[in-house]
């Protein structure tokens, strides 16, 4: 009995539900808001009978139910033009399952639509390509320990990147979407574009956040020379090496991490960053290459980093005005600084400037202190060892560049007229003496070697003054000069006693 009356109870129903069905199919019955009611209450027979869980139903009604229900869905637009369904479901408050009280009319979809998957793979395709730049950006901010601005700076997009990620590939995302769109009461027609619009502003983000970095590098130097300068040496190094990682082709922060461990002093860490600042158009670092392989007794390297920091511009001295340099020789003046790039771009050669471009260009090619200490050490070092080639070489290109610091000149010909003196050529050192001491009076070296070469002429009253001179101005804080005071000394006496 209770299988009957449950079969009988969904037949029923099913019967109504398709006489209600075939009331508002029919072209000529009176379509009114009553018979639409009857179809939706008569829906909600059926499911109250598909629902009675005593006795299973027939599968010949189960089909019935699914075909009736394609043809309610076909009636969509009829019944949305008879009533409105907005209007009932306050009153009726249906549960999402009750899908026929919530049916929307029918409308064609735009034609735009039909590339909504286009867009949705694109926007996977972007998002993909955020998530790459955040790997790379956040690897880079974060390098050498997190900051405010640095966590800030990756916390952000990530967030962002992971929320439209989110949105775009799993059901929950894009439920919570449709949500939010829905909210703002967006077209539904539109959603696909906006979700892909959107990951495009977040990738183009990205992007101009990438190409930020070397600004956001020159403020992390900033950073590390302020505290270098007050002392601060591990705050500078982690500032310095985090700007590296932002911008690896700024070669300003390898020289500044070449002073710092130069002042540490970590030799060996300081000449590899110069090395690098120096293939980076870091000009200066030849210098303090040389220097560092100088104090090191490294001779030979610290004569190939002087070559390199001096050889270009002694091109220009090498002639009054050379026809022709090479492409390689002609950047590196531009390197240097001492040629504009920006205003000789066209040129190829020194030949195409004119006789003041030349001269103006010539004129800023100079000598530093520290060039000037190697220079002199290495000739020195040269002399003692009988290489008087190596120093000679080495003293070349001294004078020229030296030509506005009488006091440099004057201690590269006293150096030259020491080669001379050694290899007995004693009137072109005595030459150059006179010359050296015209330039700076005070020089002690000149007066000294002046008063060594005077006694190999036999002059012995030049030699006496001299030697005076040379005690005057000598200092014994100088090895050379010290050992000279003591030969000054020795030949007073000597010729006091003759007297």
């Amino acid at each position: 009995m209770t299988q009957t009356k449950s079969a009988s109870r969904l037949d029923r129903a099913v019967d109504r539900y398709e006489k209600a069905i075939a009331a508002i199919e029919t072209p000529a019955t009176d379509k009114s808001e009553e018979l639409v009611l009857d179809v939706l209450t008569a829906r909600n027979a059926v499911q109250a009978a598909l629902e009675d869980k005593s006795q299973p139903n027939p599968g010949r009604l189960i089909r019935a139910v699914k075909e009736l229900d394609a043809r309610l869905k076909k009636q969509t637009n009829y019944i949305n033009q008879v009533i409105k369904l907005a209007d009932w479901q306050p009153i009726l408050n249906p549960p999402q399952k009750e899908w026929w009280w919530l049916l929307d009319p029918i409308t064609p979809k735009p034609f735009r639509d039909s590339f909504d998957w286009l867009w949705r793979a694109f926007s996977l395709v972007v998002l993909t390509a955020s998530l790459v730049f955040i790997g790379d950006i956040s690897t880079r901010l974060l390098s050498g320990g997190p900051d405010i601005a640095g966590v800030f700076g990756v916390i952000v997009p990530t967030v962002l990147t992971l929320l439209a990620g989110q949105g775009a590939l799993t059901q929950n995302g894009r439920e919570g979407i449709e949500y939010v769109l829905t909210s703002f009461k967006v077209d539904k027609s539109w959603w696909d574009e906006l979700i892909c619009l959107v990951a495009g502003l977040l990738l183009g983000s990205l992007i101009l956040c990438w190409f930020s970095m070397p600004r956001i590098a020159d403020h992390y130097i900033k950073l590390g020379h302020e505290a270098y300068d007050a002392g601060q040496f591990i705050v500078a190094e982690n500032n310095y090496n985090r700007a590296i990682k932002l911008n690896p082709k700024n070669t300003e922060v390898y020289y500044a991490l070449g002073v710092l461990y130069q002042g540490l002093p970590d030799y060996d860490k300081a000449i590899e960053h110069y090395k690098i600042a120096w293939k980076g158009n870091q000009i200066k670092a030849a210098d303090e290459l040389a220097s560092l392989y100088f104090k090191q007794q490294n001779y030979q390297q610290a004569d190939e980093w002087l070559k390199l920091a001096l050889e270009p511009p002694m091109i220009l001295f090498a002639h009054d005005k050379p026809s022709q340099i090479s492409a390689e020789e002609f950047k590196t003046l531009s390197r240097l600084g001492l040629l504009n790039p920006q205003k000789f771009r066209q040129l190829k050669d020194l030949a195409s400037l004119d006789d003041r471009q030349f001269a103006a260009i010539k004129d800023q090619a100079t000598l530093n202190k520290k060039q000037f200490e190697v220079l002199i050490g290495l000739a020195s070092f040269y002399l003692k060892k009988k290489k008087y080639y190596d120093s000679e070489r080495t003293l070349f290109p001294g004078f020229a560049l030296a030509k506005n610091d009488k006091n440099k000149q004057a201690t590269i010909q006293a150096y030259q007229a020491w080669i001379e003196l050694k290899q007995a050529r004693y009137s072109d050192a005595e030459t150059l003496l006179r010359n050296a001491i015209s330039l700076n009076h005070q020089l002690a070296s000149a007066h000294c070697l002046l008063a060594q070469v005077f006694e190999k002429q036999n002059k012995q009253n030049d030699a006496q003054k001299s030697w005076e001179q040379c005690i005057q101005y000598a200092r014994r804080s100088n090895q050379d000069e010290h050992t000279w005071i003591g030969l000054a000394t020795k030949s007073l006496k000597s010729k006091g006693k003759a007297q």
